[in-house]
């Protein structure tokens, strides 16, 4: 049973970083076409 908590917790973590990275790489692009655009 703990063994689960810890693999849902470790999976929720992966899963948060996944979409930080993600949201992060967007940002950029969106920032870079702003600039371009201007």
């Amino acid at each position: 049973m703990f063994k689960r908590a810890v693999y849902m917790v470790m999976a929720l973590i992966l899963i948060f970083a996944v979409v930080a990275i993600a949201s992060e790489q967007v940002v950029t692009m969106e920032i870079k076409g702003m600039t371009c655009g201007l």
